[in-house]
């Protein structure tokens, strides 16, 4: 699984995030990085 780390800038991270492959209809890659990132103790994260 692919890291996302919220401490690099802007390009940085919008670079990461772009460079995770998520063709049309295979996309959990994408979302599953990004539901580990955003799991923190202030946020709720819901996959649908």
């Amino acid at each position: 699984m692919v890291d996302i780390d919220l401490s690099k800038n802007l390009v940085e991270l919008t670079m990461d995030i772009c460079n995770i492959e998520s063709v049309s209809g295979s996309e959990q890659s994408l979302a599953n990085a990004l539901e580990k990132a955003l799991t923190l103790p202030h946020l709720s994260v819901l996959r649908d």
